[in-house]
């Protein structure tokens, strides 16, 4: 809903966007505007189409991130890749709040495996602004994050143990090199 989340931008450069409001600011409300369009328009989805349209968005998600992840190791030498290499792929794909936000730290890292923890969701506001059901868009998400791993083509997998939507004390994400 255009009047609710804005209008979508015309390719103007973000400088222009900003003007002279600050930064930060600017930022998290557009943020905040996209996250919650998407979540808005997956669980509208669902609610018309059911489970079909879950298996479609997590399906679509998990190939749309793969893109991503191709691109980025296109023109890459992907010798020698470790599980820091895919975690930072990741995280210079994939926004997850700011970093005056602290609440995402790597917990463990070795060559072959990176365990990176949350101690908050900042998905989630956005979510439940949306109406959306919080597991579901938790997938949706960590099915985009399985794409961009799966897309490096490093051997690598991304997986999710617990998380905070399911009554967790965190989220834990693992990247491993196979």
């Amino acid at each position: 809903n255009r009047a609710e989340y804005g209008e979508y931008y015309d390719g103007t450069p973000l400088e222009e966007l900003v003007g002279d409001a600050a930064i930060h600011e600017f930022l998290s409300m557009e943020i905040a505007k996209v996250e919650t369009r998407e979540a808005a328009l997956i669980s509208a989805l669902i609610a018309k189409f059911g489970e079909e349209a879950k298996t479609l968005a997590l399906a679509t998600a998990k190939e749309h991130g793969r893109a991503f992840g191709e691109g980025q190791t296109a023109d890459a030498d992907t010798e020698g890749v470790t599980a820091d290499d895919v975690y930072k792929a990741v995280k210079n794909t994939f926004l997850d709040g700011m970093p005056c936000d602290h609440v995402v730290e790597v917990k463990e890292a070795t060559e072959t495996e990176l365990v990176e923890m949350h101690t908050d969701c900042l998905h989630r506001a956005y979510w439940k602004t949306a109406g959306a059901d919080e597991v579901t868009m938790c997938n949706y998400v960590g099915s985009w994050i399985d794409g961009i791993v799966t897309g490096l083509g490093v051997g690598a997998t991304h997986s999710r143990g617990i998380t905070l939507v399911k009554g967790d004390p965190h989220c834990e994400d693992t990247y491993k090199i196979n």
